[in-house]
């Protein structure tokens, strides 16, 4: 986050107390002018000072309307007497150097945060927790509650860890090991946690609950390995014992009764659990199955607490195949699924309509052992990515909902659930695998808290910016304008926007009724309008109504659309914008599948460079024992062909008592084989990679010197031989003659590639 605020008062302080600094650009001054003056009598001033050549000269507009501008100068007359020059100048009206500004994103001093790629990346395909840091980093709400996640492991998790004790919970109630209910909650001896099959706080050392409390709450800031979502939040131990569904409750049991003490005692008793976390679960299992354990969530949630769960860490649509606990209808479960470095979903499960969100599971660097760290994945360190964020919410500087969290425990989480829902960054692959649609960003989540702390104030209109372009509507150019609005808060929404013709009627679009969310963020284009038309716009919230602009739409309508491409088959001379038509040279290819006895399990995709499904066939779509064949044209480059198998075993159905194996393969039009199964038990999954054309397209150079070897090469090297195009036959068989064709000309007819 980066924020300068350029106010007269603070411009003035600024020339004055950094006058000496070097936290500046060299040789650069922001000038503010009165507004009768002119930038270039300025120059002409003070381009030469006691016959000294200074090249002061101006460098950038910053700001016409109220006149502020960036000079330039060679610094052969110092930098403090060149700004006491330019202050005391009767046009001037302010002027300051041009400060260095630093981000404000917060990162602690551990030695490995730039590991843990799921805080922060290049790409921004993390949960911004280095924004989110410059608020809060967790510890106690602000009435002064101790803020607790329970874990709740079968294998129990190391909280001695050197970046795990400072975190860790114990029941400061209890006294340890002298077989005594000192509290009176039911649990003797209870003082590190909890486990309901030994009956002791006995939880076990186990690496995964490691990893997953790391995720929560590894200790920030103490110049030790990483840190977690929080940097201070106390983390409760739960032992599940052995796998049953009893035991399960039986956990679920001890954060339950801590906080309804909790709440029964205003804070006296008990643990001010907040959230738990479930990384283990039961594939395929339908929730109708489970009531008891299902509606247990509801109580929970009553308490105030919210349950995470991580779903299948099988590529499985969860809406049909069923999931434990995350198939769950309770709101008080929230399910979460895993995505990589690059916002892509690829080895876990989703689900329209069961799971929620997704959250960074893949390659995350997380603590192991007793004081080392390691990268772990799977959605088991998505979910705990989750229960962090709640935590660091209940953090939030916000008296409201701290007092709320005591007062209506269920309406706090209630509340807390829909930021972390609302908050969510859109991510396209996610958009029909997750009911949100998105992947968690624990900043926006805590900006939503944050704006609905207390009293609102004014949603004031201040500016509205329009640009406008041309675009392609039912085969006809027509213009759009796209509006960019300042509100004076960033939560503020536009409800109307009203757009006027010249000469014509008020259209007014109501932005509330259609669903739309347009504030500060969030530019909004209106599309369909007329060429060469003046239109006036205003746009108005809840506390009032823009100045209007005016605008004049350009001359779309003398556009042609088009393949704008030349390197495209269709490519059109006379098109001047590009209307998605283009195609290109492709070859046939064939993929064809086989299944053993329980088709049903198989599932694949074919992706382009880009990650972008050309095809996608899912779980349940195969019978057994039948071959299957897709075939098409795909254009060349590169592809990535994936098969998985959601019980386990891929397609080697002889391991478990099939006649036979399952295959596949992917041929192109000669009967090259490009791709074909390495062996039949490929486990949940396998993948492939392979480009074409492989041999015509590798001999040749960028001959048409466009940054990329395609058709257009391949005509410059026919040429070279005295041929073109048009001297091409349908060797392919088509029915056209295209880039298929010129490299059947180069593999059969011509002399090597030079």
């Amino acid at each position: 986050m980066i924020r300068y605020l350029l106010t007269p008062g603070f411009l003035l302080f600024i020339s004055l107390a950094f006058a000496q600094s070097s936290d500046h650009v060299p040789g650069q001054l922001i000038v503010k002018l009165k507004p009768e003056s002119s930038p270039d009598k300025i120059v002409e001033r003070f381009a030469n000072v006691r016959g000294q050549n200074t090249g002061f000269k101006q460098i950038q507009v910053l700001s016409k309307s109220s006149s502020i501008y960036l000079f330039s100068f060679n610094q052969l007359i110092s930098e403090e007497n060149m700004l006491s020059m330019l202050g005391a100048d009767t046009s001037v009206q302010l002027v300051q150097f041009n400060h260095l500004v630093e981000s404000r994103s917060t990162l602690p001093n551990d030695t490995d945060i730039n590991s843990q790629w799921h805080h922060q990346n290049v790409g921004d395909f993390d949960v911004d927790s280095d924004l989110a840091w410059d608020t809060t980093t967790g510890g106690t709400t602000l009435m002064g509650d101790e803020i607790v996640v329970c874990v709740i492991e079968n294998g129990g998790s190391n909280y001695n860890h050197s970046d795990l004790i400072g975190n860790h919970w114990v029941n400061t109630a209890e006294i340890p090991n002298n077989s005594i209910d000192d509290d009176g909650n039911g649990f003797v001896d209870d003082y590190d946690g909890w486990n309901p099959v030994s009956l002791n706080d006995n939880v076990g050392f186990a690496n995964h609950g490691t990893a997953v409390s790391g995720m929560i709450g590894a200790k920030g800031d103490n110049n030790l390995g990483g840190a977690g979502i929080n940097w201070n939040v106390k983390i409760m131990q739960v032992g599940l014992g052995n796998l049953t569904e009893s035991n399960v409750i039986a956990a679920y049991n001890y954060p339950l009764t801590m906080r309804l003490a909790y709440n029964a005692s205003s804070g006296s008793e008990g643990a001010f659990v907040v959230a738990t976390n479930a990384s283990w679960g039961i594939d395929n299992a339908d929730p109708s199955n489970f009531p008891v354990w299902c509606a247990y969530y509801d109580e929970l949630g009553q308490a105030g607490i919210l349950n995470c769960g991580a779903t299948s860490n099988s590529a499985v649509n969860v809406d049909v195949s069923g999931d434990m606990p995350t198939g769950c209808s309770s709101d008080y479960m929230i399910s979460v699924t895993a995505t990589n470095n690059q916002d892509q979903r690829t080895f876990s499960g989703y689900g329209q309509t069961t799971i929620d969100l997704a959250a960074p599971g893949e390659n995350v660097y997380l603590p192991s052992g007793s004081s080392a760290y390691s990268a772990n994945s799977g959605t088991s360190f998505a979910s705990p990515c989750v229960a962090g964020a709640i935590a660091l919410i209940y953090s939030a500087p916000c008296t409201d909902l701290a007092e709320i969290a005591l007062s209506n425990p269920q309406e706090a989480a209630n509340m807390v659930r829909s930021y972390i829902l609302n908050g969510v960054d859109p991510i396209a692959g996610l958009t029909t695998e997750t009911v949100t649609g998105g992947r968690l960003n624990v900043k926006n989540s805590l900006d939503l808290a944050l704006n609905a702390c207390g009293p609102l104030p004014p949603c004031d209109p201040q500016s509205l910016s329009l640009t406008t372009n041309c675009e392609i509507e039912d085969g006809q150019v027509m213009a759009s304008i796209t509006l960019d609005v300042q509100t004076s808060e960033d939560f503020c929404l536009v409800e109307e926007i009203n757009l006027t013709p010249q000469g014509g009627s008020t259209i007014n679009i109501d932005l509330i009724a259609e669903g739309i969310n347009l504030n500060n963020a969030s530019p909004f284009t209106i599309s369909g309008l007329e060429s060469n038309t003046l239109y006036t716009l205003t746009y108005s919230t809840s506390d009032g109504i823009s100045n209007p602009e005016n605008i004049t739409t350009g001359a779309c309508s003398d556009l042609t659309a088009g393949c704008i491409d030349s390197s495209a088959n269709n490519y059109n001379a006379n098109a001047n914008i590009d209307d998605g038509s283009c195609e290109y040279p492709c070859l046939d290819l064939t993929i064809s599948i086989t299944t053993d006895c329980w088709g049903y399990e198989t599932s694949w995709t074919l992706q382009d460079s880009d990650g972008e499904d050309v095809v996608a066939v899912v779980e349940d779509t195969y019978g057994n024992l039948q071959t299957y064949t897709w075939e098409n044209c795909l254009e060349y480059g590169c592809y990535t062909f994936a098969i998985s198998d959601s019980y386990g075993d891929g397609v080697g159905g002889t391991t478990s008592g099939c006649q036979l194996n399952g295959s596949y393969s992917i041929t192109d039009i000669d009967g090259n084989v490009l791709v074909e199964m390495e062996q039949a038990n490929f486990g949940f999954g396998t993948a492939h990679q392979f480009c074409f054309p492989e041999d015509d397209l590798d001999c040749l150079g960028d001959l048409n010197n466009d940054g990329s070897r395609n058709a257009g090469d391949l005509l410059v090297f026919l040429a070279d031989f005295g041929c073109s195009e048009n001297c091409l036959a349908d060797f392919t068989a088509d029915n056209v003659v295209n880039g298929s064709d010129l490299l059947f000309f180069l593999s059969v007819f011509a002399t090597p590639c030079p």
